[in-house]
């Protein structure tokens, strides 16, 4: 019998060509890992205290947006909705009857907002606007406005003015 050879060339190219193929699976799993992590963690508009948060209107979708901000050092949440002729409503990302128990935030599932505190169901064409019902995203009334520049502008007023509302939230505190 003859002993089998394993030092010949194409045996090696063989090796090296499944052990790179193997290193590039791994690193591509990794690579893939890490940008869905870094996709789960939002990317925050930071206002300074005394200063607007100003949302470019060209970042607006015609979905709910969830916009995350950071004022002052506090994470806070801003729900966009822009209609079909380009009007735009805000409301903070809390639940009027929920925000103190820390999920009182909101999530967009089957074109509804849920709140995720007690699961109350809200019409995204009714953000902005006061309600009877408690458990309703917490209007701003410092209504969005446009600039010169294409800007949705919250002001600083307005933000001032629901800090309070975020003083348990958890939404991206994982």
């Amino acid at each position: 019998m003859k002993k089998k050879q394993t030092s010949s060339p194409v045996y090696f190219a063989v090796s090296a060509a499944a052990i790179l193929l193997t290193i590039g699976v791994i690193a591509g799993s990794i690579y893939t890992i890490i940008k869905r992590n870094e996709a789960a963690k939002p990317h925050f508009i930071e206002v300074a205290k005394g200063m607007n948060l100003d949302i470019p209107f060209s970042d607006l979708t015609s979905e709910v947006n969830f916009i995350p901000v950071k004022y002052d050092g506090t994470d806070m949440g801003v729900i966009a909705v822009k209609d079909d002729i380009g009007n735009v409503s805000t409301a903070f990302d809390v639940c009027q009857g929920c925000h103190d128990k820390g999920d009182g935030y909101y999530k967009y599932e089957d074109d509804a907002l849920v709140c995720q505190a007690c699961g109350d169901i809200f019409e995204p064409a009714d953000v902005g606007k006061n309600s009877s019902n408690e458990c309703a995203p917490y209007p701003i009334h410092d209504i969005a406005r446009f600039d010169n520049n294409g800007m949705v502008i919250i002001s600083v007023d307005a933000l001032e003015d629901g800090l309070w509302l975020f003083d348990n939230w958890n939404k991206y505190d994982d």
